[in-house]
């Protein structure tokens, strides 16, 4: 075939890298904030993993002059499984937009589909940590991620990692503070877990910023100190919030929020023989899941 000769099938390949170079750049670009939070499952293959915690064992005994030391023991916890989704989909471009030379249609057809690809994951992984917690999501002892019913072990004490229905201000950001220093492991020892990180949805940013870049108790006229910065606490805004009164407390150690690409994020092209049109896809597969509710403290807000 003499060179410079383009056909049905060798035309669509000229707009191939450019299609990669758009979706790539806008996936690259779509919101990431979950890559922070959450923790990542080193495991590479599918569908699932398992993990399983193992509880404490307490305080050490006494040790008497010349006696053996005490044999210790620890009890398994609940096991949690993290299941894989495939997230996919494309999109078509026609014969006659690529001969017709429609460039502009052709790489923002590859700048959407990578934001979508880009959103999905960022969203879908928001869901589970946060968005669908409360009524959705569950951790290893089946219950959702922010309860009330939670317990380390079958028949184990019974706590809570749920905040009250009320708005966010300082004394409700003080009550969960405490309540999360309170926590006890499943020995009945307390953990003084302290917050690390502050997530709230874009309307409460007004009065979270109040709260932290406030030197005094805000909304008072008394000089009282605003403790509350002694914390070290991050606020971080996250726009993937669905509820506009929701806001959760995370310690960032001991948190067992996690994240597992299985498939890292691909694009693919093939064309259609029938129609002569191009076929351009995304596909990826991954999970998020909660495992224990250590470390995490939510409230639906009001």
């Amino acid at each position: 075939m003499p060179a410079g000769i383009i056909t049905t099938q060798t035309h669509p390949s000229i707009y191939v890298e450019s299609l990669y170079s758009c979706a790539i750049d806008k996936f690259n670009t779509a919101p990431k904030q979950a890559d922070a939070i959450g923790k990542v499952v080193k495991q590479s293959k599918g569908p699932t993993v398992q993990m399983k915690s193992l509880g404490t064992m307490g305080l050490l005994p006494t040790k008497g002059e010349g006696q053996a030391k005490a044999l210790l023991s620890f009890e398994e916890q609940h096991l949690y499984e993290l299941t894989a989704v495939v997230k996919a989909g494309a999109v078509v471009i026609t014969e006659e937009a690529i001969k017709d030379d429609r460039y502009d249609i052709i790489t923002q057809a590859g700048r959407l589909l990578g934001d979508a690809a880009g959103h999905t994951r960022e969203q879908y992984m928001l869901n589970a940590w946060f968005n669908n917690a409360f009524d959705v999501t569950k951790t290893d002892d089946g219950v959702y991620v922010y309860s009330a019913s939670h317990t380390w072990k079958n028949g184990g004490a019974v706590f809570s990692n749920l905040g009250a229905a009320s708005a966010f201000s300082i004394e409700t950001l003080w009550t969960a503070i405490n309540a999360m220093r309170n926590q006890k492991n499943d020995q009945g020892i307390p953990m003084d877990m302290k917050p690390t990180h502050l997530y709230y949805p874009i309307e409460l940013t007004q009065l979270v910023t109040e709260v932290f870049d406030s030197q005094y108790f805000p909304d008072d006229d008394r000089n009282a100190v605003n403790a509350i910065t002694k914390f070290n606490i991050t606020p971080v805004c996250v726009p993937g919030l669905t509820s506009s009164t929701a806001w959760f407390l995370a310690n960032k150690q001991n948190h067992t929020m996690f994240r597992w690409d299985v498939w890292p994020q691909s694009f693919g092209h093939d064309g259609d023989f029938m129609t002569d049109n191009s076929l351009f896809s995304a596909k990826s597969r991954y999970a998020a899941g909660v495992q224990r509710p250590i470390g995490l403290y939510g409230s639906v807000g009001a």
